[in-house]
């Protein structure tokens, strides 16, 4: 049997560049995402009801990451909990774009929201210290948020982009 990348010769330029256009707006939305996410559900510390049961959930989705954020067995968001927010996400993208579009930029926030969950918890950090050199805007990405940890977890949102702090106005000064 061959795989099915072989077929990756036969496509043309246009649709090509047109699928790597879908896909770096799925990560750019993405960026996106992950800000609003990580501001609006991950730190609703004061909108909660003061009752057991939501500072036990509350504390369950992201207090224990941080409380322990290099975690290396911890994932960022427990699995029921993204399922419950990528469904409603990936159907979005069903209905407003056309279902090869939709794919590309699914197929990029997914990419890019991997991606931050391994650079978030370390493991692509680990990986990449024992391998390479650590590019410098990883480094500084990576100060940025240990800073949202143990300085103010009230700003610094972004965990693979700044670009959302800057324009909501929500940068922690580093």
């Amino acid at each position: 049997p061959t795989l099915p990348l072989s077929g990756l010769a036969n496509l043309s330029a246009d649709s090509l560049s047109k699928t790597l256009i879908c896909f770096f707006i799925g990560s750019f939305i993405w960026t996106l995402l992950e800000h609003i996410f990580h501001r609006f559900l991950f730190h609703v510390d004061y909108y909660l009801p003061d009752k057991p049961i939501f500072l036990l959930l509350h504390f369950l989705l992201h207090g224990v990451h941080h409380c322990v954020p290099m975690d290396r067995l911890r994932l960022v968001m427990p699995p029921p909990l993204f399922a419950m927010l990528e469904w409603p996400m990936t159907r979005l993208a069903y209905k407003i774009f056309p279902l090869a579009v939709a794919n590309g930029i699914i197929s990029g926030a997914f990419t890019f929201c991997e991606l931050s969950n391994l650079y978030h918890n370390g493991r692509l950090l680990r990986l990449m210290l024992h391998h390479s050199q650590l590019p410098a805007y990883l480094k500084e990405m990576k100060k940025y948020h240990l800073a949202h940890h143990y300085k103010n977890f009230d700003l610094g949102f972004g965990v693979t982009s700044k670009i959302w702090d800057i324009v909501f106005n929500t940068v922690l000064p580093v």
